[in-house]
Formats: structure tokens, C-alpha cells, sequence
């Protein structure tokens, strides 16, 4: 008789304990994430051609579309900001015009692949082929040369000879250049 008490007293204890170590409901309207305060998601900076309290603030690639909208207005209900943009298909992202302060707040936030300052563009009608086109500022001429040449096909788009000029010119109605087609 005292085996059946001991069997049943496990069992008790057994599913008291999982039902103490249940966790509390949660929220089904995104995917559980533990955050890590340890990394923050990067804040790229524009430099000089920054546009002050500007931000565009990309989202984490497993999240899914219809999640995005949702999630924007939750961040910004949270950090004390309106999103002004919020892109879902192509690119999961926002455009927010928040402090620098709102900004490391929101790079911490595990949903967050990173933040970007906006920027001014610049057009030019030329290009150098011997440079890496994410660390050359375009309103320059003396950028860092690589030792790989990664926009070799656009030298090739432009040269009338086989010799390459390590320069991309743009030609905005097309004459003097030639286009090979196989």
C-alpha cells in the first residue's frame, strides 16, 4: 500500500511543478524574442551629409510583412514617436524623425537590424571604378583606391577601345558609347 501513495505523490508533485514553471501568456502578435543588451543593432552615421533628427530604422528579416505596420506604431507608442514611413514588402523599415537619444533606444530593441541617418544624395557624371562605393563620398575626387576593381563593368559600358580608364562617365543621350551585345 505504500508503493501507490509514493506513485501518487510523484505524480503530484510532478505536474504541480509544470504548472509553476508554465510561462505567463503572451502576446501572439510577434515572435517571442529574448533580448540582448549585450548588442545593440548598429546606428549608421551619414557624415557630413547627414540630415539632423532623420532616421530610417530597419527591421529584423525573419519578421513577416503584415507584422510591420503593427510593430512601427508600437515602437513609436513606446519611444514617444510617430513613424512617418513605414515600408513591409520589399524592405522592412521606417522612417521616423526622432532625437540621437530615440535612436540608441531603438537600436536596442531586439526587432531592430539596424538604424540608419538620412542623408543628402549627390549626383555626378562621372565615377571611379577603383573604389568601394559604400566608403567613397561622391563629393570628392580622392577616394581609396581597392585592390579589386568591383565596378569593372561599368568601366567596360563606357570605353569606345578595349583599354579600360578606371572611369565610369555618364553620357546622358547616349552618343560616343558603345554597348557590346552578344
Amino acid at each position: 500500500m505504500q508503493r501507490p501513495a509514493a506513485v501518487a505523490l510523484f505524480c503530484i508533485a510532478a505536474v504541480g511543478s509544470v504548472q509553476a514553471g508554465d510561462p505567463p501568456h503572451a502576446s501572439k502578435k510577434y515572435l517571442f524574442v529574448q533580448a540582448n543588451a549585450s548588442a545593440p543593432a548598429p546606428i549608421i552615421h551619414a557624415g557630413v551629409d547627414q540630415i539632423a533628427d532623420q532616421y530610417i530604422v530597419a527591421f529584423r528579416d525573419d519578421l513577416l510583412p503584415e507584422q510591420i505596420p503593427n510593430l512601427a506604431a508600437t515602437l513609436g507608442a513606446v519611444h514617444g514617436f510617430q513613424p512617418e514611413k513605414v515600408w513591409h514588402d520589399a524592405v522592412k523599415a521606417m522612417f521616423v524623425r526622432i532625437t540621437e537619444a530615440q535612436a540608441q533606444a531603438l537600436a536596442s530593441d531586439p526587432f531592430v537590424k539596424y538604424v540608419e541617418e538620412n542623408a543628402r544624395w549627390h549626383l555626378s557624371a562621372s565615377q571611379h571604378t577603383y573604389v568601394d562605393p559604400r566608403a567613397c563620398d561622391p563629393t570628392t575626387t580622392t577616394c581609396t583606391a581597392t585592390v579589386d576593381d568591383r565596378l569593372w563593368h561599368l568601366d567596360r559600358l563606357d570605353q569606345n577601345y578595349a583599354s579600360p580608364n578606371d572611369n565610369y562617365s555618364y553620357c546622358t543621350d547616349g552618343t560616343g558609347g558603345l554597348t557590346p551585345v552578344s
